[in-house]
């Protein structure tokens, strides 16, 4: 799927769009279980990415994390 520029306005609306033709197409493949099982899984891996790799920035001000780059202290 080939989306449209940054500066592109409308650029949001090529996800939505790709998302009405992908969806029925796998309802179809595995079947209705399999596409929310596969979402679910998706959804499971980006949680275990951002609870292991996105760094805690609350309590933190903007200056701090632009002297400091977005690296939070462990």
């Amino acid at each position: 799927m080939e989306g449209q520029p940054r500066n592109f306005p409308a650029a949001s609306a090529d996800t939505p769009s790709g998302w009405l033709v992908f969806f029925p197409v796998l309802v179809d493949g595995i079947g209705a279980s399999g596409t929310f099982f596969l979402f679910a899984g998706i959804c499971l891996a980006a949680l275990v990415f951002a609870a292991a790799l996105v760094p805690e920035t609350r309590g933190r001000s903007l200056e701090d994390l632009g002297q400091t780059g977005t690296r939070a202290p462990r």
